[in-house]
């Protein structure tokens, strides 16, 4: 578990320190943009939902609950490795669907 807590926090670091700050304060504040980036996160990521929480913790000050409690109920739902495994059983279309 500690290789993804790591991991999580390597790119969350790289995050928070190449996208400027106002940037991510004005994603944080919009309406529907804030849900969006966090979700996109948590699917990119595939943290374990363990790790899941250490990485929202550094977002608390930019990014309202809502977003938060999205990437956290997104993130061990659904994540690229496991598309990449339905992928790898079941055909394309039924994935999509």
């Amino acid at each position: 578990m500690s290789k993804y807590l790591v991991i999580g926090a390597l790119i969350t670091a790289c995050i928070q320190t190449f996208i400027s700050r106002s940037d991510l304060i004005s994603l944080g504040n919009g309406p529907v943009a804030s849900y969006v980036f966090m979700m996109g996160f948590a699917y990119v990521l595939s943290l374990c939902s363990t790790s899941d929480a250490f990485v929202a913790s550094a977002f608390s000050h930019t990014f309202a609950l809502g977003p938060l409690v999205s990437f956290l109920v997104l993130g061990p739902m659904l994540d690229f490795k496991s598309t990449l495994m339905l992928l790898s059983t079941f055909r394309t279309r039924f994935v999509i669907d």
